[in-house]
């Protein structure tokens, strides 16, 4: 069996971020619920999911001009974790069939069918449309083990990209040049509960690029410089931003009230978030998102961590980070 290396560096970093971080500000409400938004490729349009008129959770469509509000999809079990293909004329999905199925349906409705290729029990969560329209990204057993795979949209056929055996990742987010996918895992680390936002970089090959509490939502912005995510603060999800390239981290929203799973538009200027009042989601929510310097300021991070992991038991070269000690290997 094959033994997780891990390349650790510690180093302090203490600068002022300049267009580090970005805010959200001008918040207005969207849709009265809502959650899993996607924006459409010409940003006019939202898909998302709610229970709006069923008893059951469904894919609804949002006009962002006019905030009209039409349905997409009418299923037996629901359907949730909506995504759309490149050229906007289509909408992955995940069918809460048991088992749990990745279904496309033609952006008007029509269409809709399952994608082939699942063995018999087999189940896929999460989808994201890889930016060629080529694979879709998916938590998934398909292929045997639970773990992120990408999968032919028109034929089924899947390659893995993790397994949960060796790492267990979640909510895969294709970077905008189609190489790189951000995923969230969690777990018990030396005895205490974290949240970890991982790069896969191809099958079998995982950078740890964050660590912290209950990283959720990964979404690429500023054209792969940086992802945009929840985490969890005082039992409340927050936006947050990283870049890539250097690991620095900020908040990009107020501190009152909860924002999760944020997602940019194709143009950069506006986001859309599930709010949160309290335990209950209170909507859709759409704002400006501002490239804001000053929201970051001073900070002193600390002590960071960055670690660099290769799932096939090999270390991965160490990033080159000023002021950073010399890389040790870890074999956990």
């Amino acid at each position: 069996m094959n033994r997780l290396l891990v390349v650790v560096i510690f180093f302090t970093l203490s600068v002022r971020a300049e267009g580090a971080c970005f805010t959200i500000a001008n918040e207005t409400r969207l849709a009265p619920v809502g959650s899993f938004p996607a924006w459409s490729p010409d940003g006019s349009t939202i898909a998302f999911t709610a229970d709006i008129d069923t008893d059951k959770p469904e894919i609804y469509l949002v006009t962002v001009d006019t905030r009209d509000i039409l349905g997409l999809t009418r299923s037996f079990d629901g359907a949730t974790n909506p995504t759309w293909s490149p050229d906007g004329q289509q909408i992955a999905f995940r069918s809460r069939g048991r088992p749990s199925r990745l279904h496309i349906i033609a952006r008007d409705g029509s269409s809709e069918r399952e994608v082939p290729g699942a063995p018999s029990g087999s189940s896929d969560f999460e989808p994201d449309w890889s930016p060629d329209g080529s694979r879709i990204a998916v938590v998934s057993n398909r292929l045997g083990e639970m773990g992120i795979i990408t999968v032919d949209p028109v034929t089924g056929e899947g390659e893995r990209w993790s397994s949960e055996r060796e790492l267990k990742l979640d909510q895969p987010a294709w970077s905008p040049n189609g190489t790189t996918i951000a995923a969230v895992g969690g777990g018990v680390f030396q005895g205490e509960i974290e949240g970890r936002l991982y790069l896969l970089h191809g099958p079998g090959q995982a950078e740890l690029i964050a660590r912290g509490v209950g990283y959720q939502w990964p979404h690429w912005i500023d054209d792969g410089r940086a992802i945009i995510y929840s985490y969890l603060r005082r039992s409340t999800f927050r936006p947050g931003v990283i870049e890539v390239d250097n690991g620095i981290e900020c908040e990009a929203g107020p501190e009152w009230g909860g924002r999760a799973n944020p997602i940019v538009s194709p143009d950069g200027q506006r986001v859309v978030f599930s709010g949160r009042d309290g335990e209950e989601f209170d909507g859709l929510w759409i704002a400006d998102l501002i490239r804001s310097p000053s929201a970051v300021g001073e900070q002193s991070w600390g002590t960071l961590k960055r670690e660099h992991v290769k799932m096939d038991g090999q270390p991965r070269p160490a990033i080159r980070i000023p002021s950073a000690s010399k890389p040790m290997i870890v074999n956990p």
